[in-house]
């Protein structure tokens, strides 16, 4: 049998996309598990670390948390010993997981804005962060939207494995984080408005449900959430802490705090996935009658957005965790708006003769120009930023005979700026024409957007704080989306009292001691293969051979010794946003320390 042309063409745009979807989760692999055990376990961290590890070793303990999490640690634990790369394994795996789903979504995204979707999901800094952390709620994000692509698959082909993995996908997405619930409510809202007309329907509206299909992936959902929830029935408390997600979830719909908070991380952390997906919500809404014909799924990644934005910036709970149920949606549907853009632009330059020689003598010129002013006025903004004043601007103060430097640097990089853009834009309708001119804009903040993605990708994930409060590879509490920092000290406490009970008893682990139950889970975390360590309230001198305790704790005797640890930094309000925005730099930071007491030698 002879392969036509058309045949082999298609053939071999399938295997290079399949190679760009393998590339792609293998970099996003990659960038979440490269030096995954480089930052100790925040306090939050720790504490899920802690119920698992706990269980597994039989020692009581009340929480289990995210139940998913809870489950696969202690598997994990199990197989591989407790430590921070146990831990954190399931979301920086299941994040890379994320990659791959868009797909499926070739149809509804097209295939160059599923390969988009793919490449913003790899590398997005909020999405990198969240996979790096013991949290579920990337676990949360990524089972719901499977559930969503199988669920969707299944209704327009009634294969029935696609059903089953849908209720299987669902029932893991609720043992994963609250946030889960946000997304049903979303997905509660796209039917409504499916059964109310506002979306088109299936094209396959004449078949109807197969029941057997029903029983089986409800039974399907039944199992998977009672067994892992319970640890396969060995931990039957698990199932009340499945459905106490739900009561977290109701807990956080009480308002309070800055409407502006997600908002505010978004703009910092993901703007390409944040304009773009405002972009694509507005031609949707414009386009609504056609868009709901011909992509309808668009329309459950925009309820999802809407309904994620609105109680992130309502709810009383603002944990920076929240902000990836809304980066998610966002970035699909910015994906797809750039990728009709971009196929657009390649179609017009096809049937166009001469475009690709206009392409380098016109647009690459002006996007050059762009790029050269853009980083021009960065640097005038960054010296006004760390010394308070401009060079040129204090040489002007002085030609004047008034003023200061300072007093005039806002205004010269006020001035500069504007000229800045107003002389690009001026050059680029001149050169291109207003048409051209869109395209030449759109494709300069795509390029401005994805170095600044991958700057915020760096600087979250892989650059410490100054100062000397982390090493690189740890977390910076000077980012907003870092709500609590382990300092690396608490890992010189660990190796202290490995000396001191070496010195003592010939073993590293040997040594008693206590830990005050009011510390930092951090540290009861760090100290957990300490078999003689224990944990108690106000501990005494008593029968240990040395005692943990709070900063402000008196000496347990006359002749103990201390030595303090600083355990957890958290940022100070940024008294200069701008300076904060580039250099991440708020001056000082605070801290809470432990101290380690010890008889004098």
């Amino acid at each position: 049998m002879v392969m036509s042309e058309s045949t082999r063409a298609e053939k071999i745009v399938f295997n290079v996309e399949a190679a760009l979807y393998v590339a792609l989760f293998a970099l996003g692999l990659f960038v979440r598990l490269l030096a995954l055990d480089g930052a100790p376990l925040s306090g939050d961290e720790a504490r899920q670390a802690l119920a698992a590890w706990n269980w597994f070793r039989g020692a009581p303990d009340t929480l289990t948390g995210s139940p998913l999490l809870f489950a696969s640690n202690v598997l994990l634990f199990a197989l591989f010993g407790a430590g921070e790369l146990t831990a954190r394994f399931i979301p920086a795996f299941v994040g890379s997981a994320l990659i791959v789903l868009p797909a499926f979504l070739r149809e509804p995204l097209g295939r160059g804005g599923a390969l988009i979707a793919s490449s913003v999901f790899a590398f997005s800094p909020t999405l990198v962060f969240f996979s790096r952390q013991v949290d579920g709620v990337m676990l949360a994000s990524t089972f719901a939207l499977a559930a969503l692509v199988f669920a969707w698959r299944y209704l327009n082909t009634r294969v029935a494995r696609d059903s089953q993995v849908a209720a299987v996908c669902a029932a893991l997405a609720f043992l994963s984080a609250p946030d889960a619930w946000t997304i049903a409510l979303a997905l509660v809202l796209f039917t409504l408005m499916v059964r109310a007309g506002w979306v088109a329907r299936l094209a396959r509206d004449d078949v109807r449900f197969d029941p057997a299909v029903t029983r089986q992936s409800a039974i399907l959902f039944a199992i998977t959430l009672v067994g892992v929830a319970t640890l396969f029935l060995f931990h039957r408390s698990g199932i009340g802490a499945a459905f106490n997600l739900f009561g977290i979830w109701l807990d956080g719909w009480m308002p309070g705090g800055s409407l502006f908070d997600p908002f505010r991380a978004f703009v910092v952390y993901d703007p390409l996935a944040l304009f773009f997906g405002v972009a694509a919500l507005i031609d949707l809404a414009f386009a609504w009658r056609v868009q709901s014909r011909e992509r309808p799924l668009l329309f459950a990644f925009g309820a999802w957005a809407l309904v994620a934005f609105v109680l992130s910036a309502f709810s009383g709970d603002k944990n920076p965790a929240h902000l990836v149920v809304i980066v998610v949606p966002f970035a699909l549907l910015a994906s797809w708006y750039v990728g009709a853009w971009a196929e657009r632009l390649i179609e017009a330059i096809r049937v166009s003769p001469g475009a690709i020689e206009l392409l380098l003598t016109q647009e690459a010129p002006v996007l050059f120009l762009a790029s050269a002013v853009t980083g021009f006025m960065y640097l005038f903004i960054a010296e006004f930023t760390l010394r308070g004043s401009l060079n040129a601007a204090d040489s002007l103060s002085v030609l004047l005979g008034r003023g200061s430097g300072a007093e005039l640097s806002g205004t010269f990089v006020g001035v500069i700026a504007f000229i800045g853009i107003l002389s690009v834009t001026l050059v680029t309708l001149a050169t291109v024409g207003v048409e051209r001119a869109k395209n030449v804009g759109v494709f300069f903040l795509l390029i401005v957007l994805s170095v600044w993605t991958i700057r915020q990708t760096a600087l979250v994930n892989f650059v410490g704080a100054p100062h000397g409060t982390a090493h690189f590879f740890g977390l910076n509490p000077q980012e907003l989306l870092v709500t609590r920092a382990t300092a690396p000290n608490v890992r010189d406490l660990v190796r202290d009292l490995e000396t001191a009970s070496r010195w003592r008893a010939n073993d590293t682990h040997a040594l008693v001691f206590a830990i005050d139950a009011s510390l930092n889970p951090a540290v009861a975390w760090e100290l957990r293969d300490f078999p003689y360590a224990f944990i108690a309230p106000n501990p005494s001198a008593a029968d240990s051979q040395a005692l943990v305790l709070p900063a402000n704790a008196p000496a347990p005797g006359a002749n103990w010794i201390a030595q303090a640890y600083r355990v957890e930094t958290t940022r100070t309000p940024q008294a200069n946003f701008l300076r904060w925005f580039l250099f991440r730099d708020v001056g000082a930071l605070e801290s809470e320390n432990v101290v380690l007491w010890m008889p004098s030698p």
